[in-house]
């Protein structure tokens, strides 16, 4: 074989390989998960009072820091608190290590240590407990969700169960599994 053969083999193998080359780091790429974003705004120690498409207060928060994605315009807050009014403007207190808000404001994902807390002076007064809780605000459905391991006390009782549907407006919850009940005379909040 002359040189130019041996030359075009070369150049051959080479191409295929930075071909290759360039193949697996794209698939590596690709499974590297989400991108970060860079915020378009951040607000540091706020208050902020959110309005549905009514004009009536949707949620309100307080938080050391919230992010907002400039491609989907939710929020990453750290160690929020919420209030959430329910139709007859009782506020829910709800509390968690981080959380997601949705663009408009109808989705709320607490995350880590999730607490909701019935409004303060409701007969039936209690808290939810749980690692993850969705919040959902629309006006008149205002409820919370959750698939995780949940506890609810009231004074006297402790209910633990898994996965949670909550009636903000009916003060109604279920669980759907491992659902037990403990009587707790001496209870605390």
């Amino acid at each position: 074989m002359s040189w130019r053969g041996w030359l075009t083999l070369a150049l051959s193998v080479a191409a295929v390989l930075a071909g290759l080359a360039i193949w697996n780091e794209n698939n590596h790429l690709k499974t590297r998960g989400p991108a970060e974003y860079r915020p378009d705004y951040v607000l540091n120690d706020f208050t902020m009072v959110s309005l549905n498409q009514q004009g009536t207060e949707a949620l309100t928060v307080s938080a050391p820091q919230l992010r907002r994605n400039p491609d989907t315009q939710a929020m990453d807050l750290d160690t929020p608190t919420f209030l959430f009014p329910d139709r007859n403007n009782r506020r829910w207190r709800a509390t968690a290590k981080t959380a997601w808000v949705s663009a408009k404001g109808e989705q709320v994902k607490l995350r880590g240590d999730a607490v909701v807390d019935s409004p303060v002076g409701d007969a039936n007064q209690g808290r939810i407990a749980s690692p993850t809780l969705d919040v959902f605000t629309e006006k008149g459905k205002e409820r919370a969700t959750s698939q995780d391991a949940v506890v609810i006390t009231k004074p006297g009782t402790i209910i633990k169960g898994r996965g949670l549907d909550a009636d903000f407006n009916q003060d109604r919850v279920v669980l759907h599994n491992e659902v037990r009940i403990q009587y707790a005379p001496q209870a605390a909040r």
